[in-house]
């Protein structure tokens, strides 16, 4: 059966938004809720009591902005960024790191703010025979403020968005699982869409006890569905359990009928691809198969 899965909203949102642009996608990724919950969640009846948009503990994974999503689209720095000739030493021939940026966000009243900040290793000193080195902070509340200091950090420089095509990466706070890969999108023009037309059609273990895993397009559409009735409990903990996903389909039966089209719709692929049919035949299939139904 297919589940609703935390490392599936950014695919999610896209599928739910084609032809979105980078800065509209930050503006929908902001919108959604993730969150572990509590472990008395794993409690199905504990689970079962709480509101639809319940989120419990907040995750930021999918609320930093545009380097957030050059991260989630699984974007190269940009050849300009790589080609930057950082100072590597200080005064004394000590070794110097690059500066690094961080980037982090909070809740204010009910809306995710991002701030970034930024390490200059500035030189080193020597205390009981160790060498440390001396780092200054800077913190930045806006993208405009931090790229007037550092250019080099401004998402449009650093990242290369011009990337036509790729897949999506997953959260490492979300995931701690070995997928055999993830869902892949393209943008043309600067609109981004989602690549469905090769899509698994069911979610599948590739070595069950190394949990090597593929989610497929039924997780996607329950995924996608729940986003849609903001019913963020679908991603707190062991919100993937079958019994929370058939609770779900029951308190909203309309999401039901389009998941039971998306398995339909998966069954034929399917079949169609193993029994390696022509158009016409797969065509054929799914009109002889609906009569069946």
């Amino acid at each position: 059966m297919g589940c609703a899965n935390n490392w599936l909203i950014a695919p999610a949102v896209l599928y739910n938004n084609p032809g979105i642009t980078k800065e509209e996608f930050v503006e929908l990724l902001n919108e959604t809720r993730t969150g572990d919950g509590d472990l008395k969640f794993y409690n199905f009846d504990h689970w079962k009591n709480a509101l639809w948009n319940f989120v419990g503990v907040e995750d930021d994974s999918y609320h930093k902005g545009l380097h957030g999503l050059a991260f989630i689209l699984g974007l190269n720095y940009s050849d300009s960024f790589n080609k930057i000739k950082w100072k590597d030493k200080d005064s004394r021939g000590f070794r110097l790191k690059p500066p690094f940026l961080s980037v982090d966000s909070y809740l204010v009243d009910g809306k995710w703010k991002t701030f970034y900040l930024v390490d200059i290793h500035t030189g080193n000193k020597s205390l009981e025979s160790r060498i440390f080195q001396e780092i200054e902070t800077h913190k930045f509340y806006s993208v405009s403020s931090l790229a007037r200091k550092h250019f080099y950090f401004d998402p449009e420089f650093m990242y290369d968005f011009s990337k036509n095509e790729g897949v999506f990466s997953y959260p490492p706070k979300l995931v701690d699982h070995n997928f055999k890969e993830g869902f892949k999108w393209h943008q043309k023009e600067g609109k981004y869409f989602l690549e469905i037309e090769n899509l698994r059609g069911f979610s599948k273990f590739f070595n069950e006890r190394d949990f090597h895993f593929q989610s497929g397009y039924t997780d996607l559409v329950v995924t996608s569905e729940a986003l849609k009735r903001k019913a963020w409990k679908m991603f707190t903990f062991h919100a993937y359990e079958e019994e929370r996903t058939k609770l779900f389909f029951r308190e909203f039966p309309e999401a039901n009928e389009v998941y039971e089209r998306a398995v339909w719709d998966a069954y034929t692929s399917e079949g169609a691809i193993e029994n390696k049919m022509s158009v016409n035949e797969f065509l054929r299939f799914r009109l002889l198969s609906s009569k069946k139904r």
